[in-house]
């Protein structure tokens, strides 16, 4: 079993395309799910949804989403039930997971998942790069990302910018961030058999 298998056991990484930044007053649009055992995809999960309300011209230019697209889609309320059963028994990654919580706050409270921030992981790793956003990251791993700003090459993207990181700190073998990402990512077992393979002693 490789290190990343033992490191990115059974987790589902998230992203969403809203029609603002307001949680309180704007939309989700798309949602975007990567599913990720033993290291790796198994599964993918996007769906579009229907706001309430015309796209703004700055969420069309940025996504390529338009309202004729999005009107024969559920709305998030329907397609819920779905995502919620689709979410249960994994772990949940985020790029700037707060973001996330705040649009899907009941969705997310229903799973009771734990929810992982890429953008604060890779902050405690190199704490020295200029801008810890995805689209930054995603060209620092040398990722080659396809279409920006949908949820579900995001969530590809979240991926793979972490999957490169670990990579990184195993191959320079910084045992102590390791350690603390074991902690924070998988089962205790796991923890305990990756730990030895590193550090014999």
């Amino acid at each position: 079993m490789t290190t990343l298998a033992k490191l990115i056991t059974k987790h589902a990484f998230v992203d969403i395309e809203t029609t603002g930044l307001d949680s309180a007053h704007d939309e989700v649009i798309e949602v975007g799910v990567v599913f990720v055992e033993g290291g790796k995809i198994v599964k993918t999960l996007a769906q579009l949804l229907k706001p309430t309300r015309t796209l703004p011209l700055v969420i069309r230019r940025l996504t390529g989403l338009d309202d004729e697209t999005l009107a024969a889609r559920p709305t998030l309320a329907t397609f819920a039930p779905t995502l919620q059963s689709a979410l249960k028994g994994w772990t949940l990654v985020a790029h700037n997971a707060s973001f996330e919580k705040a649009f899907l706050v009941s969705h997310l409270d229903a799973v009771k998942a734990p929810i992982l921030d890429t953008c604060e992981l890779v902050h405690y790793l190199h704490p020295e790069l200029k801008s810890h956003s995805l689209d930054a990251l995603v060209r620092h791993s040398g990722h080659a990302s396809g279409i920006a700003h949908r949820a579900e090459q995001d969530a590809h993207d979240t991926f793979q910018v972490l999957a490169s990181v670990l990579a990184e700190v195993v191959h320079k073998r910084r045992l102590a961030d390791v350690r603390d990402l074991l902690a924070t990512l998988s089962p205790m077992e796991a923890q305990l058999s990756l730990a030895a393979q590193l550090d014999p002693h």
